[in-house]
């Protein structure tokens, strides 16, 4: 039973891919544009990353994808991609979602943190800005049923740290509709 789950699962993903392109203007001018497009001859996902120097990058993952968000996660000046994707993991070999990071920096496309997984397991994420720095919101599973909404931040070369509960005890339907709740999102621009 759990393989046919599990065929249900990528047949799904296969059929209706997660794709997304989010192109960053600073002042009306171009800076650069990131694009995670799924692979149409084999499974996975490609990552491309274009400049205004006309510096590109891109990078293969095979991995299926749920979500693709930019944020200066890190606080070093440079933008990086946070990327929701199902997976095994040496450390964990059960394929469910995780979150990786990967920074954008003279022009390549460059990994900064590919975690097992955040204090919990992950269902879904956002980002948000708060006092000039950008921070992850994510729903994980608290329990067999129940869910909760923490916000990470980074910590060094570590990778995130559980910065706060934000809040607990929620069913999934619940985290969903507060993931993006009292969130600023001025700081990107999607195309």
């Amino acid at each position: 039973m759990s393989l046919l789950v599990l065929l249900a699962f990528f047949y799904r993903f296969w059929n209706n891919p997660y794709e997304k392109t989010i192109r960053i203007q600073k002042n009306q001018v171009f800076d650069f544009e990131i694009s995670l497009k799924k692979l149409k001859t084999r499974a996975g996902y490609q990552l491309i990353y274009e400049n205004s120097k006309q510096e590109n990058d891109k990078i293969f993952l095979d991995s299926e994808a749920f979500r693709m968000e930019i944020a200066n996660i890190n606080h070093d000046q440079h933008q990086d991609v946070l990327l929701g994707v199902i997976k095994a993991t040496h450390f964990d070999p059960q394929v469910k979602k995780r979150l990786q990071i990967y920074q954008l920096k003279d022009g390549h496309i460059l990994p900064l943190w590919l975690g097992s997984r955040l204090t919990k397991s992950l269902e879904d994420f956002t980002v948000f800005a708060k006092n000039g720095k950008d921070y992850v919101r994510a729903i994980e599973k608290s329990d067999s049923v129940l869910y909760r909404l923490a916000d990470y931040q980074w910590a060094g070369s570590f990778g995130l740290e559980l910065l706060q509960i934000h809040k607990d005890s929620l069913t999934l339907a619940q985290a969903k509709e507060l993931l993006f709740e009292e969130i600023n999102f001025a700081f990107f621009e999607e195309k």
